[in-house]
This record gives C-alpha cells, sequence and structure tokens, in this order.
C-alpha cells in the first residue's frame, strides 16, 4: 500500500483539479486517517481490513468505500470524509494498476523475502522521503495538514490519527534516510504518482 506522503499527494491533486472549497486541512487529514489504525505499530489483518472497508474482489471494496462514504454524509464533515474515501480509492487503484508491476520488478531481484520485503517498503518510503521536500508540500499542504484536528471515524479514534498525523509530520523526513538511504526510488516515481492521482480522480468523477 503507499505510504502517508503518497496519499495526502494525490488527495491534494484531487483537491486543486476539481477546485474544490472548504476545510482542506481536515480533507489532507482524512487523507491518512484509515491508516491511523497503524499509528502505534502495524495493525492485525482484520483490524486493517475493517478500517479500509477491504474485501478480496477489488470490485466489492469499492462498493464497500461508496457505500460508507454515502452513509456517513451529513455525520462526519464532508471534507474529512472525502479524503478518507480518496485514501481508500488510492489503495484499491494501486493494487489494480500499479502493485503488479512493483511485485514483479521485486521478485526478478531476489529470491529471499525479507530482503524483498525490504525493497518493497523501500521503495515506497523513499518516494514519501522526495515528496516532504516538494513545493506542493513544504509551501502550503504541510502547514494546513498541521493545523487539522482529528475526529473519530469508522472505528478509528482521534488519537490514533492524531499520532499518525504527528509521525507523518517528522518522521518521513527526518528518519527515513538512516534506514532507506537516500537514493531515488526504483519503481515508485514522480510519474507513477502523477497517473495514480490521474485514476484516482477519474474513479472519484465517476462516483460523484
Amino acid at each position: 500500500m503507499p505510504g502517508q506522503m503518497m496519499h495526502l499527494y494525490v488527495g491534494n491533486c484531487l483537491w486543486q483539479e476539481q477546485g474544490l472549497r472548504g476545510n482542506r486541512s481536515q480533507f489532507l487529514l482524512g487523507c491518512i486517517a484509515p491508516d491511523g489504525v497503524n499509528a502505534k505499530g502495524f495493525a492485525p489483518k482484520k483490524i486493517r481490513w475493517r478500517a479500509h472497508l477491504r474485501a478480496r474482489d477489488l470490485g466489492v471494496w469499492k462498493e464497500n468505500a461508496l457505500r460508507f462514504y454515502q452513509g456517513q454524509q451529513g455525520v462526519i464533515p464532508w471534507e474529512y470524509l472525502l479524503g478518507y474515501l480518496i485514501h481508500v480509492y488510492t489503495d484499491i487503484l494501486w493494487d489494480e494498476l500499479f502493485n503488479p508491476q512493483l511485485e514483479r520488478s521485486i521478485r526478478a531481484l531476489t529470491q529471499n523475502e525479507d530482503k524483498r520485503n525490504f525493497l518493497r517498503w523501500s521503495e515506497l518510503f523513499l518516494f514519501d522521503r522526495l515528496a516532504c521536500f516538494q513545493d506542493w508540500w513544504k509551501h502550503g499542504a504541510r502547514r494546513e495538514f498541521a493545523r487539522a484536528r482529528a475526529l473519530d471515524i469508522n472505528g478509528i479514534s482521534s488519537t490514533m490519527i492524531e499520532l499518525l498525523q504527528k509521525d507523518t509530520l517528522f518522521w518521513y523526513a527526518n528518519t527515513i534516510e538512516e534506514q532507506y538511504g537516500t537514493a531515488p526510488p526504483c519503481f515508485v516515481t514522480q510519474i507513477q504518482a502523477e497517473n495514480l492521482a490521474s485514476a484516482v480522480i477519474e474513479q472519484v468523477n465517476i462516483c460523484e
């Protein structure tokens, strides 16, 4: 699954592309909210799947996301709720369009599963580190994201989402290079991020 900065990048692209007006801070925080379950460490699969409204079948997964979005309108602030939907759709389209190629590339490099796992996380986190230094984040989105107020959503506590918010603000820019270095990612590139954002924007337009 994409890292937090990829989710924020896709959300930022959608907000600008669709010319949305409202509380952008809450929207951006909603874009990472499903991963709040992982704020204290990788949550068990059952918890992660419930938070992401997940199903094995991607079509059913999309239906779950839309059903939740439609059912919570008027209950949860629309910006926060839309961000949540964008996060889930980003994960779905990542699995559908991009993850298979990433997996093939990694499997071609090594047969060692520990090394494969390291390479997967390296690709995701190295993109996230680069995104931290891009203008869209440094000169606007980061400041708005930082002042957002976490809300309970889909059984995920505001406390856990706030922990992830703080982690996103500081860990990616300051810690990733200690574990993964500073080389640019080979697969999770800016072009892939732009293509993912375009796919999500197209799907959300269909949803509307």
